[in-house]
């Protein structure tokens, strides 16, 4: 039970973690995206002069943009390494169980043959 907790929380918190770095890059998005419609809707003359008066404001949105790209790339990236890491238990989990059991499951898959067999000489 306690490692289903542990592996119940690890999944809380890695979702926790994609789900802050999605928000904060949609944040980051709907800025650059109001400043970009400044320029767009704006005449010719206001947008080359905002284009030199906001530069360094263009700098920071794009250097945020990219931290915020990083930041999802990286949390999906440890999920899918924790998803690797959980299939790769998991199936040493399934081995063993297989391993331990063998010899119940031949037994229990002839006594199933039997009865199957038993059950279509009662048919014929």
């Amino acid at each position: 039970l306690v490692p289903l907790v542990q592996q119940l929380y690890e999944k809380k918190t890695l979702t926790k973690k994609y789900t802050t770095a999605l928000e904060r890059l949609l944040v980051c998005i709907e800025q650059c995206y109001t400043f970009i419609k400044r320029f767009t809707e704006s005449n010719w003359f206001i947008r080359v002069y905002d284009q030199a008066c906001h530069r360094d404001a263009f700098d920071e949105l794009n250097q945020t943009l990219f931290v915020c790209a990083t930041d999802l790339n990286l949390a999906l990236t440890v999920q899918h390494h924790f998803k690797d890491e959980q299939d790769d238990i998991d199936r040493r989990d399934d081995q063993e169980f297989l391993s331990k059991n063998f010899d119940k499951i031949i037994r229990l898959q002839s006594e199933y043959s039997q009865q199957h067999s038993t059950q279509l000489g009662n048919i014929e």
